[in-house]
């Protein structure tokens, strides 16, 4: 073992513990930040951490440019940079407030783990996320046949992720117990074992943009309940129960459920493949379908009231975050920019009234 192995090993783990004891930091982002750390150490060679200086700053920024994939092709992108860059620099200050660092380490050698202004930009420009529309949902539980609660089940899952907009973790974590019937008010409980971002406790009320999408969720829960006897501290989308083919073919085939909750997401991505795979229709990860779902509501947000509403349905502090989230298609934002009218008006109040962008094209068009 190197020299600074063991005293590098130590503060390290101090600061991911206390990463994940701040609670600011789900596990995923941890993960992240120690491949960040370990990503230094190999550029360092082990060196010690209390080295670090405006000079190594500058050399790992341009090794790190200079990094190839992780399965060979091509170098790593410009975020992926970024992203190790920021992991290190929030590292790196908050290393130079600890014994033993303090004189050694300083934050302003910490900021200069950056990229230049340009590349920063390019690494943080928002993507083109494609996501269902309502009608795709609908289409894809309707191409379900019903000969079995795995499809039931199935089909339920994949109009819950629209209407909840919830995460996949908190979905395959959540007991029938924390879902409200009446109020069609899900509960993500921590406290109930759902895995929510941040452990944050969420009260999310189900969009109704489809009533046949709803009928299938609330007639898997009386399934569950009425003919399948589960309790509400059983998971309301259990597991796959498996069994072999027959006794003389010992390959694995579903036999049904079994009142046990999923441990990751993996079965749930299998389903959504399998789903519209055979209904000939493009793949959208579950995810994808909370964008739908955000995309969906901001068409039916006339007041910021409701805008706040639906951002804090979904899980978030700001409303910014939410509606970044599904943004209009370019041939939308070329259809309402184009008939905008950008010259003065002499009629103030039609200046001043916040249109959506629906209303906004309705308008536009009844003046044809």
């Amino acid at each position: 073992m190197k020299k600074y192995e063991v005293k590098n090993a130590m503060i390290k783990r101090k600061y991911l513990t206390w990463l994940k004891e701040s609670g600011e930091c789900v596990q995923s982002t941890i993960d992240s930040v120690e491949k960040s750390i370990w990503k230094y150490e190999e550029f360092a060679k082990g060196a010690d951490f209390a080295s670090f200086s405006k000079v190594q700053a500058k050399k790992f920024r341009d090794w790190l440019s200079k990094q190839k994939k992780s399965r060979g092709k091509g170098l790593i992108s410009l975020t992926t940079q970024y992203n190790h860059l920021s992991h290190l620099r929030k590292f790196f200050s908050w290393l130079s407030g600890q014994p033993g660092y303090k004189s050694r380490v300083s934050t302003f050698d910490a900021n200069r783990l950056k990229l230049e202004k340009e590349q920063a930009q390019i690494a943080t420009s928002t993507k083109r996320v494609k996501y269902p529309s309502v009608e795709y949902v609908k289409g894809l539980c309707a191409s379900i046949k019903i000969e079995n609660e795995l499809d039931m089940r199935d089909r339920a899952l994949i109009a819950f992720h629209l209407l909840s907009a919830m995460r996949v973790a908190a979905i395959f974590s959540l007991p029938i117990g924390c879902f409200d019937l009446d109020g069609l008010i899900v509960f993500q409980e921590p406290k109930e074992g759902v895995k929510t971002k941040g452990t944050k406790t969420i009260v999310t009320t189900l969009l109704r943009f489809d009533e046949e999408l709803l009928q299938y969720i609330l007639a898997w829960v009386d399934f569950l309940v009425k003919e399948k006897f589960y309790d509400k501290t059983q998971p309301l989308f259990p597991r796959t129960k498996l069994g072999h083919v027959s006794d003389k073919n010992a390959c694995f085939v579903g036999k049904g459920l079994e009142p046990v909750f999923w441990k990751s997401e993996g079965p749930i991505l299998s389903i959504f493949k399998k789903r519209t795979k055979a209904a000939e229709l493009p793949y959208y990860s579950p995810h994808k379908f909370r964008h739908a779902a955000i995309a969906e509501s901001r068409k039916y947000c006339r007041t910021e009231e409701q805008r706040k509403a639906i951002s804090q349905n979904v899980g978030h502090k700001h409303v910014g975050t939410t509606f970044a989230y599904g943004n209009m298609d370019d041939s939308k934002v070329n259809e309402v920019v184009s008939r905008m009218r950008l010259q003065e008006t002499d009629n103030k109040a039609e200046v001043l009234k916040n249109y959506t962008d629906d209303e906004l094209l309705d308008e536009l068009k009844s003046r044809r």
